[in-house]
């Protein structure tokens, strides 16, 4: 299957998921927010976060694998058509507003069969790709092999989450696609999602720095960190057993999973590659991968600011804050990589230094968008909340801090754009491949 078919689908994924973004922001800046409809801000979010969050992350993921040559040409059709059926259903539910909008945290969700079987499908899709990229992998180094199985059984652990949840919910008597067995099946499967996420945005750290002439020794260390994280996707579908489908949502073991099992893995790795960075003579083609790794260290540690040092518990917007700083590090992570890609097609970007400055635009606006929100929090802004009903009068810090999120969110968008007209352009000029 052509590899450009596969970047036509991830650029017009990210850009619906972009202008779903810019509705969902002007929903929350004082001067704009009369112009999108309340009725229809969760249903924009819905569908920003799964397009984003869910559909795009995973296609770069799957384009690695199809780059290291380990998706046989059948199972990437089967992948792809899968895929897109749960894509299409997750759009048609999003624009049209076919259902009801449920906020759950990393995979919010509308109450209708389409979007439902959409995902399941998409998730199959997943199955599909990963299986087949363990089978394949015994031609990769050893480190390498080791690294790639551990993402892949991130992601495979995400499948096994929906099966295991769907059957005990089954089991205890409940309907399967009721909103409180469809809260708690989204609710748990996007938890164990990041681990999966995170795995691959470490795997292209190491292989970016490999392209800057950084040894295969050196990035020992950040390969054993990628293959510490299925640890806690084991230790997370181990609690399915031992707890009831309702105390699912209730149980702190799962936070705290999450927390600690990606945190501090992905903390140490930050870390590391910031000293490999400044301690290693960096060399080798393409500016991007530098400006790619900047940008998304630079969301990491803000992210991390703000989860150590606020209030986590109270449902402001620093709970999102957080959140869009570092999975905007896994985002801006996964853009780089598509140009790596494009570069490996010999496919000529229409301007290699726009490809450089993309990435720090996307990700210093994302990161202007993050402290805005967390700037906000501090002052109780409230969370998944339209409008500024909620701002007393002469609260000029509130009220800054909302224009602060406006123009993050502008320039994050701007971003995003570049990257959609970079990539595009790319696939139209894809016949001058030698």
């Amino acid at each position: 299957m052509k590899t450009r078919t596969w970047h036509l689908v991830q650029i017009s994924t990210l850009g619906l998921a972009g202008l779903l973004a810019l509705l969902v922001g002007i929903a929350r800046v004082p001067a704009l927010e009369a112009l999108l409809p309340k009725s229809y801000f969760q249903t924009a979010l819905v569908g920003h976060v799964d397009l984003f969050l869910v559909v795009w992350y995973v296609i770069i993921p799957v384009l690695f694998l199809k780059n290291k040559n380990l998706i046989p040409e059948k199972s990437e059709c089967l992948t792809f058509g899968l895929m897109g059926l749960g894509t299409l259903g997750i759009v048609i539910s999003s624009v049209f507003a076919l259902g009801q909008p449920v906020m759950a945290n990393y995979v919010p969700f509308i109450v209708n069969p389409i979007f439902v079987g959409g995902f399941f499908a998409f998730m199959g899709g997943i199955a599909v790709a990963t299986t087949e990229a363990r089978r394949n992998t015994n031609k990769l180094s050893p480190l390498i092999k080791n690294s790639i199985s551990s993402a892949t059984l991130c992601y495979l652990g995400t499948t096994l989450s929906l099966i295991f949840i769907g059957v005990k919910i089954v089991f205890e008597g409940e309907a399967l696609f009721s909103h409180q067995s469809l809260t708690r099946l989204f609710w748990f499967t996007g938890h164990i999602l990041q681990f999966a996420h995170v795995s691959f945005m470490l795997l292209i750290w190491a292989e970016f720095l490999s392209d800057l002439g950084v040894s295969e020794k050196e990035l020992t260390p950040l390969h054993k960190l990628i293959q510490q994280l299925p640890i806690g996707v084991f230790l997370g579908l181990l609690t399915v057993f031992f707890r009831t489908s309702e105390e699912l949502l209730t149980t702190k073991l799962l936070t705290d999973l999450k927390s600690y099992g990606i945190g501090i893995p992905t903390a140490i790795a930050a870390a590391y590659t910031l000293w490999i960075m400044f301690s290693a003579k960096l060399r080798g083609p393409g500016q991007f991968r530098l400006a790619t790794l900047i940008s998304a260290l630079a969301l990491l540690i803000l992210g991390g600011v703000i989860a150590i040092a606020a209030n986590m518990q109270v449902q402001t917007t620093l709970i999102p804050a957080h959140y869009h700083a570092v999975l905007t590090a896994v985002g801006v992570t996964f853009m780089g990589y598509t140009y790596a890609l494009l570069e490996k097609e010999k496919i000529q970007l229409p301007s290699p230094r726009f490809a450089t400055l993309q990435p720090y635009l996307y990700g210093f606006g994302t990161f202007a968008l993050a402290a805005g929100m967390a700037w906000a929090g501090l002052h109780n802004a409230p969370r998944k909340t339209p409008g500024i009903s909620y701002i007393q009068s002469g609260d000029i810090n509130l009220i800054l801090s909302l224009y602060m999120w406006g123009a993050g969110v502008i320039l994050s968008v701007l971003g995003g754009f570049a990257y959609l007209i970079n990539v595009g352009l790319s696939c139209l000029r894809w016949r001058e491949k030698k």
